[in-house]
Order: C-alpha cells, then structure tokens, then sequence
C-alpha cells in the first residue's frame, strides 16, 4: 500500500513540474518575426523608438526591437568616433550596443 501511495505521490509532483508554457510567434508588418515565450506581454512602455516591446515585470523579462537602416547604423559610429574601437559594420554595432547595456 505504501508503495502505491508513494508512486501516486510521485506521479503527481512529476505532473506538476512540468512546463505548459508555449511560444507566441510575432509578426512585425511582413519585415520579421520573433518567436517569444507566453509569458510576455505586448507593452508600449519601454522604448519610444521600439518597433516591438513585450515584458514580464514579474520575471523581470523584457523584449525591444529598435529598427535602424544601414546607414543610421554607420552614421552612429563615425559620428561618435567609435570607428576605431568597432569595425563599421553590424558586427561592431551590435558589440557597441551589448556592452552600452551591460554598462547599465
């Protein structure tokens, strides 16, 4: 008896660990799409220039998608003299952005 108690007991943790969270796949006006955990929920509150915004503030999860064209991209870094420091292209950009965020 003990034994069958223990397996229904361990059957039902077991059930209850498991995850029921699915993907939501965003499309931004046929441009791109973005496949993002259920969690998250459309916002309008994180960035003016975002072209997508989804957060969780309880899970502190936030998603933002800023569009820039090529030309803003180079423009930015020859602006600013960071042409020396990241190469003018989207590797460089995007090395320019991760550690302006990680300064935050």
């Amino acid at each position: 008896m003990k034994k069958i108690i223990f397996a229904i007991l361990v059957s039902f943790i077991m059930i209850s660990c498991q995850t029921t969270e699915t993907d939501q796949v965003v499309t931004i006006e046929k441009k791109f799409s973005l496949t993002l955990p259920s969690f998250l929920s459309k916002s309008t509150e994180l960035n003016e220039d975002a072209t997508l915004q989804y957060q969780n503030m309880v899970k502190e999860f936030y998603v933002v998608v800023i569009e820039d064209t090529k030309s803003e991209m180079k423009k930015s870094l020859e602006e600013n003299n960071l042409t020396e420091l990241y190469p003018n292209d989207i590797n460089g950009y995007s090395c320019l952005l991760v550690q302006g965020l990680e300064k935050t």
